[in-house]
């Protein structure tokens, strides 16, 4: 290897200082330059290249400058940077695996939230369905609830309808609303006959009332005695002035269900 510098050294010393007169020397003695360098490099086991090329090749030879301690000591800086560029990547490397791994665990994560949340709405969509369909119960009943009020206030109007009339017992036999039964029949008297309602009433011939708001009934003349010839009974009426059977005044009815519960029919007779 010294020899191999030692010759490196000459040729190129021979050089620079042959290069002021390179332009006196002939082709002979350049291409002897030429043989000589190459047989020197090829001792060196080295295959030579000449001229030299802009390339680098692998087997080239380089003349330096840099002393070998500082080459060392560059080496031993690089080596270090180095070092610490694959720590670095490293460090990097174990980030990134981390990094991944916590993706991984995310992308688990958010799967089962998805599935939760597809579930959770699966059951929302279930429960809206229902609550339709129950909506729709609702409103038919609340119809069928409206016709049954209605059918009630119809029911509770004809139930709660009365109907009474007053007047002197001729008109109202003339009229049919009372007949006579009963008693001895003479050729001229009756007696012992009973005023009582007819069978078949006419509710036109009545004036119509609501038990649930009539709390009096007037008599036309106050002077007048009057009687109810009607299932009713006086004793669930109040009046001003009584007499056995007959009456007069004003009619009081205190309790409405009591007084009409043995007829909707209520006949008064004036006497």
């Amino acid at each position: 290897m010294r020899h191999v510098r030692y010759t490196l050294a000459m040729i190129a010393c021979s050089m620079l200082f042959g290069g002021c007169a390179t332009h006196k020397m002939s082709g002979d003695q350049l291409a002897r330059v030429a043989k000589d360098w190459s047989l020197s490099i090829r001792a060196s086991q080295v295959i030579p290249v000449y001229p030299l090329t802009e390339d680098l090749q692998p087997g080239d030879v380089f003349l330096v400058q840099t002393p070998i301690e500082d080459q060392v000591k560059a080496r031993k800086e690089m080596l270090i940077r180095v070092n610490s560029l694959v720590e670095r990547a490293r460090i990097t490397a174990k980030e990134l695996a981390d990094a991944r791994e916590k993706q991984k665990e995310l992308l688990g994560e958010n799967s089962k939230l998805r599935a939760e949340l597809d579930s959770a709405g699966q059951r929302i969509a279930d429960l809206t369905a229902q609550i339709e369909r129950q909506a729709q119960s609702i409103a038919l009943l609340q119809t069928h609830v409206d016709s049954l009020d209605k059918e009630l206030t119809v029911a509770r109007s004809a139930y709660s309808r009365a109907y009474y009339v007053i007047g002197r017992e001729d008109d109202l036999v003339k009229k049919g609303i009372v007949v006579k039964e009963g008693g001895a029949n003479l050729l001229v008297a009756h007696p012992g006959r009973m005023l009582l309602p007819a069978r078949n009433l006419d509710r036109d011939l009545f004036q119509p009332v609501d038990i649930r708001e009539i709390t009096a009934i007037e008599m036309p003349d106050t002077t007048r005695r009057y009687q109810i010839v009607s299932r009713q009974s006086l004793d669930d009426a109040e009046v001003e002035q009584r007499d056995g059977a007959q009456f007069r005044g004003t009619l009081k009815i205190a309790n409405a269900d009591k007084f009409w519960a043995p007829s909707r029919f209520l006949i008064i007779v004036q006497r």
